[in-house]
């Protein structure tokens, strides 16, 4: 089930947009760690587990490098751990790394999410109402990246088929890789050609568009765009009185609870997760219905 996708187009957008909106403009940890959290439960949730073990292991990995990295060009902070080249590697900086690593992460999972639920039907809806030019653009960036990826597994498994990818040669390998790339570049100039030259005999943009879905706006849309635009009436103003405040330098900042921060950190998880809630209670609705058949 994905009843995500029941919600209205407007309503899913402005629901990951809020997302990452809370997550990009503010460092504060537990804001950080609520993001990572949630959108690592929906990546669990609406994907499958070998793919999301190997997901774990990209963001892993990008954690660990902008870990790495950020030391050897960010030297502030006062507590300095040791020198490398004469230049001070400080704990600070460490910290730091891993917090615009949350970020970067989180801003990640968010968007596959984002391009799993908005289907290409959805994004024509919603942008074509400001322009139909941007929501093609829109849709089709969406669309292109998923498929780029599925056609160069499908290169891969050619290739390992045909006993190429077994060589431990790296120049081998090297060509390889070389043809695979060249393979999709051609297959995605003739691929994308073959649907322009689709759409022009169909008619594209000739005549008053209709759509294949129609989305109405329900209660439960009501419920989470209300439940969204208090949160960030809220986030504005605890972030205004400075009660989400949380410094890293020149030391790391103590994190300070009080009443309203312990309240917008409880409504953003909410938040977050409401429609995974919703989902979850309509599959125990129906689990007991058919328990009573």
């Amino acid at each position: 089930m994905n009843k995500i996708k029941s919600f209205h187009p407007l309503t899913i957008f402005l629901f990951f947009i809020l997302n990452m909106t809370f997550t990009l403009f503010t460092y504060n940890p537990i804001i950080l760690g609520i993001s990572l959290i949630v959108s690592l439960f929906y990546s669990l949730y609406y994907h499958d587990f070998k793919i999301f073990l190997g997901n774990i292991g990209f963001y892993l990995f990008t954690i660990l490098l902008i870990v790495l990295i950020n030391p050897l060009f960010n030297h502030r902070g006062m507590t300095i751990l040791f020198f490398l080249n004469e230049q001070a590697i400080t704990q600070e900086s460490i910290i730091f790394g891993f917090a615009i690593a949350l970020v970067l992460v989180s801003i990640i999972i968010w968007s596959s999410i984002f391009s799993y639920t908005m289907d290409t039907d959805k994004n024509m809806y919603l942008f074509s109402k400001v322009s139909v030019n941007l929501a093609l653009i829109v849709a089709l960036v969406l669309r292109f990246i998923p498929e780029m990826k599925k056609k160069k597994q499908e290169f891969i498994d050619t290739q390992t088929t045909l006993g190429m990818k077994k060589t431990k040669s790296l120049s081998v390998r090297l060509s390889i890789n070389y043809q695979i790339l060249l393979a999709l570049i051609t297959w995605s100039l003739e691929h994308y050609l073959t649907l322009s030259l689709s759409m022009k005999a169909r008619g594209h943009k000739q005549g008053k568009r209709s759509y294949y879905h129609s989305y109405a706006f329900t209660l439960k849309d009501f419920v989470i765009m209300l439940f969204g635009g208090l949160l960030l009436a809220f986030y504005i103003y605890c972030n205004y009185k400075g009660h989400l405040y949380f410094y890293y330098y020149p030391v790391i900042g103590e994190l300070k609870f009080n009443a309203f921060s312990i309240i917008l950190f409880s409504a953003s998880f909410l938040f977050m997760l409401a429609p995974l809630i919703y989902e979850l209670g309509v599959s125990l609705k129906w689990f007991f219905l058919r328990r009573k058949i």
